[in-house]
């Protein structure tokens, strides 16, 4: 990107990579009496070389998780007997 201002008038350009794999480029200029204006340029990337995708995906595997209850405790008291005071 690059951008350059004399007076009232910016003129400047970007360019990025569209998702599809172009290359957008925008060239623009700004002044108080035309406004801002730009134009849009799109231009193919070079293809690049995709690995194969295996046809069959592999089973997951998921790990065993053991569900247990946590005891009840009312009130912020030991879930389990009485409180040892010290």
């Amino acid at each position: 990107q690059q951008e350059s201002r004399s007076g009232d008038v910016v003129t400047g350009s970007y360019s990025l990579v569209e998702p599809d794999g172009t290359r957008r480029v925008v060239e623009y200029t700004a002044d108080p009496v035309n406004g801002f204006n730009a134009v849009v340029h799109r231009e193919p990337l070079a293809v690049k070389a995709v690995a194969p995708v295996a046809k069959i995906a592999a089973p997951l595997a998921y790990p065993a998780v053991a569900k247990v209850a946590a005891p009840y405790a009312p009130y912020g008291y030991p879930a389990y007997g009485k409180a040892i005071l010290g």
